[in-house]
């Protein structure tokens, strides 16, 4: 299922506007590894909502990058909250998120791109769940225009 781009908005502002409180209390290197997944969702989203576009040779090096990248911050985001949570909800998303984000890229190199991109969603449904679980703390700017250049309506209503 595709999410309407009001409610990706809302998810990828909660992605980096929702930092647990390891993050919050100055954790500077877990604000750049979710920083990094979110720009690099920035780039997946737009493309995995349409088999078309997820598919063109065109893209396929910025895909696999961007996949490569999130799969190594959801290690390190598995591993730190690990370490460092003492709070079992925290860590079993972060092992969800890991491997989701290890799927994805696995599915798109064995070519399976229906299965990446839905393990692409999965991991910001993932995202979201764990930080929608803490109070807000900061404006989230950084999605407002997060879509902008997205052609939503050149997209069917199921890809929507």
């Amino acid at each position: 299922m595709i999410l309407p781009k009001k409610t990706v908005i809302v998810a990828l502002g909660l992605l980096w506007a929702l930092m647990s409180p390891s993050v919050a209390a100055g954790d500077g290197d877990t604000k750049l590894v979710m920083q990094q997944i979110f720009q690099n969702m920035r780039n997946l989203l737009p493309l995995s909502a349409n088999q078309t576009r997820f598919s063109k040779p065109a893209h396929r090096e910025l895909i696999r990058s961007s996949l490569d990248e999130i799969a190594a911050s959801a290690l390190t985001l598995e591993r730190h909250a690990r370490d460092q949570s003492d709070d079992a909800g925290t860590e079993f998303l972060a092992i969800g998120l890991k491997r989701a984000a290890l799927d994805a890229q696995r599915s798109f190199d064995e070519g399976r791109l229906i299965q990446s991109r839905s393990m692409i969603w999965n991991t910001t449904r993932l995202c979201v769940a764990c930080h929608t679980r803490l109070p807000s703390r900061l404006d989230p700017p950084v999605a407002r225009d997060f879509l902008d250049d997205f052609e939503l309506d050149e997209l069917s209503l199921h890809e929507r």
